[in-house]
Parts: C-alpha cells; structure tokens; sequence
C-alpha cells in the first residue's frame, strides 16, 4: 500500500468463497461494477506499454467479454481486459453456485473472448518472476 499512496488499494473481498486471482478480480468488480478491468500480473515485471497500448486498442474495437493473448497454446488470462458485463456474468454464475471451476481460464471459457495471437517477439514480456532466482534473469 505504501508504494501506492495515490491510488486505493482493494483487498479481496472476504465474502467472496473463492481463492487466487478471480478472487482479486471480482473483488475491484464488486468495488467498480460498470467498469471494465485491465488485469496485469504482478509478477509480469517486463510487461511494455506498447503490448498494453496494443491490447487495449484491439478491445476498444470488439464487443469481447474478456481479450487476452494466446501463447502458442495457452492463454494469458492475468494479462487481459473483462467487461463490466462479463465479471457480471461470472458474479452471477457464482452467485447461483453455477459456478464450476474458479480458474481463470475457466472463466475465459464462459464468457465472449478475445484471444490475441502473441507475437514471438513480444513472448518475453509475459515471462513470470516468481522468486527472487527468477530476478536475478531479470533483463537489463
């Protein structure tokens, strides 16, 4: 919270059942429920403008529940934008216990999704650092 003083920072949401990122997801839903959400990893330290710039232009043009990119087989749900309306779906299928699987990618399964192709190039942005090892990799 320190590094963030100019912002408010939004703890999950104690009622919500549910645990890892969804959780923090529909947590600042609940907080912003007509917003739209850009989800960025933490953990996703050499993330560029220009992919970010590049992921939101291409939403701003569709009519997606959720965009993200795909890496040669998987997506990237933690680097990704949902509609208001589609958290909204996905708040109400928990609601209602309907529910399944509280993964992400689950989560891009039931709702209108964009997947991007991720370009090679930009491959390296999406590297996770998940401990202080994976730092000491960290580019220059």
């Amino acid at each position: 919270q320190s590094a963030f003083t100019s912002s408010p920072v939004i703890s999950d949401d104690a009622g919500l059942a549910i645990g890892g990122p969804l959780c923090g997801i529909l947590s600042v839903h609940l907080q912003y429920p007509s917003e739209d959400l850009l989800a960025l990893a933490c953990d996703m330290v050499c993330m560029t403008e220009e992919v970010i710039a590049y992921l939101y232009n291409q939403y701003k043009q569709s009519d997606a529940e959720a965009m993200v990119f795909i890496n040669k087989d998987h997506s990237e749900p933690l680097m990704g934008i949902y509609s208001s309306k589609g958290l909204k779906k996905i708040y109400s299928l928990y609601l209602k216990h309907e529910l399944k699987k509280h993964s992400m990618h689950y989560v891009l399964e039931n709702l209108k999704t964009i997947y991007l192709p991720l370009p090679q190039e930009w491959e390296k942005y999406f590297i996770n650092f998940n401990t202080p090892a994976d730092l000491s990799s960290f580019p220059s």
